[in-house]
């Protein structure tokens, strides 16, 4: 139905508006001669968090544990992948019985999330994450901050579009899972 379809365009800013209106109208696409909106590693991030909440599965987690940095090295990181290993238990399960004061915060915040993602909007749990994670600060202190600002809150914006019924956790995931 769409294979005959094409979207010229000679400004990149423009392709952003293309997409997310693809997205929002679940068209499917294939993008050519730049990065996709949603493959930038600002957005990437953002849905790995998302999907982290969803799944607790350590290949999300090790992506995210130290983004922005939590002071939780990558050998720290090892050694409680290790002992989750021998324990067969995961990685996050492990870090609950963590001594480590940095990993303990790390896990407080996980908790203090749990707590609103049943219970707001989409684009509100976003935004808590954000915040709660101080992502923003993460941002502002990277090379061309105010475009990944930028591409952040767009990425915001397309959330405030997801039509809730009664489960906005999971009407989200399944957003999430066909814009990944």
């Amino acid at each position: 139905m769409y294979k005959d379809i094409a979207i010229l365009y000679r400004n990149h800013q423009i392709s952003n508006n293309f997409e997310k209106e693809l997205v929002k109208n679940q068209i499917p696409y294939h993008m050519l001669g730049s990065l996709s909106f949603l493959k930038h590693k600002e957005i990437k991030i953002i849905i790995k968090n998302y999907h982290f909440f969803k799944y607790h599965d350590d290949i999300r987690l090790k992506e995210i544990y130290n983004i922005p940095n939590r002071k939780i090295g990558e050998t720290t990181f090892f050694n409680i992948e290790r002992e989750a290993i021998s324990k067969g238990v995961s990685v996050y399960h492990q870090m609950l019985e963590s001594d480590n004061e940095h990993i303990k915060e790390f896990v407080k915040k996980i908790s203090i999330l749990e707590k609103y993602i049943l219970q707001d909007e989409p684009h509100e749990f976003i935004k808590r994450l954000l915040s709660e994670i101080k992502y923003n600060d993460y941002l502002l202190r990277q090379e061309k901050a105010k475009i990944k600002l930028d591409r952040m809150f767009e990425f915001i914006k397309m959330f405030e579009d997801i039509k809730i019924t009664d489960n906005p956790f999971q009407e989200t995931l399944e957003f999430l899972n066909q814009i990944n």
